[in-house]
């Protein structure tokens, strides 16, 4: 209330015309300050809601991750000679390979990787072929 009886008053001082002039200027410096902060707000909401990137692959490796795969996963690498993956010839079947079991949790660099990835098909990674090697499927 006093505020509005302050203005008054200084209305009356000044006269309404200089006063009008005065209010108009102080009116466009407000709207201009709004008009920077909601854009800031826009700037932040934005970077709040964009997704995090993910983690770059270790050196040298091989990673999909966070992907989602209507089919199967083939990683291969480090291959010197001799490589076939398809189908196998009628009658010749081979039993697969078991590889070692990495220690849970521990991630080794330059290693092949499916992380945190929805796969509908076959995971298959092949690393370090120096011949032969026949992949049937």
């Amino acid at each position: 209330m006093a505020a509005a009886a302050g203005l008054g008053g200084y209305f009356v001082a000044v006269g309404l015309d200089k006063a009008d002039k005065l209010a108009s200027a102080v009116s466009a410096l407000i709207g201009l300050a709004g008009l920077v902060v909601s854009v800031y707000g826009v700037i932040l909401a934005r970077q709040a809601t964009a997704p995090a990137s993910p983690a770059p692959p270790p050196p040298g490796g091989q990673s999909v991750t966070g992907s989602t795969i209507g089919g199967g996963v083939t990683q291969v690498r480090s291959v010197g000679s001799d490589l076939h993956l398809g189908a196998p010839p009628p009658g010749l079947a081979r039993p697969p390979a078991v590889p070692p079991k990495p220690e849970a949790g521990k991630g080794v660099p330059g290693e092949q990787a499916v992380r945190d990835a929805r796969v509908a098909g076959e995971v298959t990674q092949i690393d370090g072929v120096g011949g032969d090697a026949d992949i049937d499927r």
